[in-house]
Parts: structure tokens; sequence; C-alpha cells
């Protein structure tokens, strides 16, 4: 899809997979899931990528956002929701899905 002119961007929300229950490797955590070539083609795409997720999500770990970040340069869009946005208190509490709801303002 991303070698199409006609995709202007795409939405990455709280990256997790691929996801280990019981353990992760660092490659694990930094792993987006792409086979060389599609991580290739989605480089070389001029589309947009917009990720969201939590600052401290429980499940879609730091390092996919890095990496994200560092892969697409310029073209990555940080979306990533600060503590104090759902934390207000200074409460912590697990966050993890930005579409469907966990965060409550």
């Amino acid at each position: 899809m991303l070698d199409s002119p006609r995709v202007a961007a795409v939405v990455v929300a709280q990256p997790a997979l691929p996801m280990r229950i019981w353990w992760q490797t660092d490659e694990d955590k930094q792993s987006l899931g792409l086979s060389p070539d599609d991580l290739q083609i989605a480089k070389q795409s001029a589309a947009k990528i917009y990720e969201m997720r939590f600052e401290t999500d429980c499940m879609a770990d730091r390092a996919k956002h890095l990496i994200l970040r560092k892969e697409f340069g310029e073209r990555f869009l940080d979306g990533e929701i600060p503590t104090r946005e759902y934390q207000p208190d200074g409460k912590p509490i697990n966050v993890h899905s930005t579409l469907i709801g966990s965060w409550k303002k």
C-alpha cells in the first residue's frame, strides 16, 4: 500500500506487535514486524508515519517509537500522549489503547 502515490499517511496506533508474552529480547522490543522488503518499500514511500502511543504504555515498548523515528526521520509524526495528559494527579495507571477507550480524561 505504501508504494501507492495515493497513500499520503499511515497511522501506527500503540505498536505492540510482534509481542512476546513471557519474555522479550531487545530485538523483539525494537521490531516493527516488517520484512526487510516491506520496510524498504515503506522507507521509499513519501507517506507520513503518524504514531500514537501513551508515554508509559505498558505494551507498546518505547523502543518501537524510537525505531520509527530513526527509520522515517522527518516523515515521522510523533503522536505520543504525555503522562501529564492522562495522569493529572500523578497516580500511575496502566494504559495502552489509544483508540478504544482506555484513556479517560
